[in-house]
């Protein structure tokens, strides 16, 4: 498949951008720029992250985990969405109309050709990821390190183990097939759940079942949907491993061989009614929700406010997948949704615009956009998040207690 950018010789250029606008910065000075742009899988540690950068081509390859990206790959790879969504902000950064190149193919048979691959490899229903992600996400431990930073961040002992926070898998590709293939006998053996079209894995050239494992320690997160249904997980890099501000990242298998589509959906953290077998619904009865960024910022929250039920987007941006949420809502006779984005919006004018518009999209679906307050500083700290001001006055935590004890984790 080929983009606009690039049957225009403008790699270079959509690489930049794609940089740029994730708010990475490299060394643009000789031979050293190619080891200073990360992978999006957190691979590397130190200065150089060991990542191979031909600018004039716009690929980027990592040395660790081997993977290859372009401008529109490493971007989807990045920020967790598909590749679809990537390409549609790709053709923003590089100016080109809307609708006129989002995944442009050289030709229609190519195009074509697409159509019938994406189709081939649709997602499990989300009662089978359900089921395959939670198994998955029970074979992991929880390290000491990992616990004591979600305990320093405010959570409690019962807490942490309610939303199944774990180690995400941080070891070598041969492994992770080794565990995949576990993985799935015990699935099968049981008749409990299949791993096919399951997000985050795929199969190799050989058949085999395998996931991508993390770059460096990190904590993973399930994404809840409105049934309480894990379908998609997140994991959130170590502080130490994470240099260039992006914690978050998605376990995809997003254009491998068997993969499906990353979920970058809407996550629930509130209270639950049970309706049935492994099927639950919100508890919506207040007729107001609360709207953040974060999945781990909203199950927080909502630990430290429990009669206000939360849900969280995955990134400002991540409109579309709210505006089918709100549907949801709406039929639930939710009339309020409270705005409790970070206090980045005040002096970032891309999350001014992306608040803005999500206040639109609230309104358009006949419900009320208010914008939540919350207490902003204390003891000499800013409480720039809904969960740092709760977690402080509900449970006197400041947001310096958060950060790990480097010495501990050296």
């Amino acid at each position: 498949m080929a983009y606009k950018f690039v049957e225009e010789g403008r790699q270079q250029e959509a690489l930049r951008a794609v940089l740029s606008y994730l708010g990475i910065t490299w060394n643009d000075n000789g031979r050293r720029q190619n080891r200073s742009i990360p992978c999006p899988h957190g691979c590397g540690t130190g200065r150089y992250k060991g990542v191979s950068t031909n600018l004039s081509k716009g690929l980027v390859n990592c040395f660790h985990c081997g993977k290859g990206y372009n401008p529109v790959s490493y971007l989807a790879e990045y920020r967790g969405i598909s590749l679809k969504e990537a390409a549609a902000i790709v053709d923003e950064l590089m100016g080109y109309k809307k609708g006129n190149t989002k995944m442009a193919y050289i030709s229609a048979k190519a195009k074509e050709q697409s159509k019938t691959f994406v189709e081939s490899v649709k997602a499990a229903p989300d009662a089978e990821q359900d089921k395959a992600l939670s198994l998955f996400l029970s074979c992991l431990p929880l390290s000491e390190e990992h616990k004591k930073h979600l305990l320093d961040r405010g959570f409690t002992e019962e807490e942490i183990k309610r939303h199944g926070y774990c180690d995400f898998p941080h070891f070598t590709p041969e492994k992770a097939e080794e565990f995949a293939g576990k993985l799935e006998k015990a699935g099968a053996s049981s008749g409990f759940c299949s791993y096919d079209n399951v997000r985050g894995f795929y199969r190799t050239a050989k058949g085999t079942l395998t996931f991508k494992p993390s770059g460096a320690p990190a904590i993973a997160m399930p994404l809840l949907n409105r049934h309480r249904q894990v379908v998609g997980i997140q994991y959130r890099v170590d502080d130490k491993y994470c240099l260039h501000g992006n914690k978050c990242r998605w376990m995809s298998s997003s254009g491998e061989n068997g993969g499906v589509d990353t979920r970058a959906g809407i996550h629930y953290a509130c209270e639950w009614i049970k309706v049935g077998d492994r099927l639950y619904v919100p508890d919506l009865s207040s007729g107001i929700v609360a709207l953040t960024e974060g999945y781990m910022k909203a199950d927080l929250a909502h630990d430290c406010a429990p009669d206000m039920p939360f849900i969280a987007v995955p990134g400002v941006n991540a409109i579309t997948y709210l505006e089918e949420e709100l549907d949801y809502l709406r039929s639930q006779d939710v009339h309020s949704i409270v705005l409790c984005y970070d206090m980045d919006y005040e002096t970032n004018p891309n999350v001014k615009k992306a608040l803005d518009k999500t206040r639109e999209v609230i309104r358009s679906k006949g419900m009320k956009a208010v914008q939540g307050n919350w207490q902003k500083e204390a003891e000499g700290e800013t409480l720039k998040g809904i969960d740092d001001s709760l977690v402080y006055t509900k449970r006197g935590i400041l947001p310096s207690q958060h950060k790990y004890n480097e010495k501990e984790l050296a």
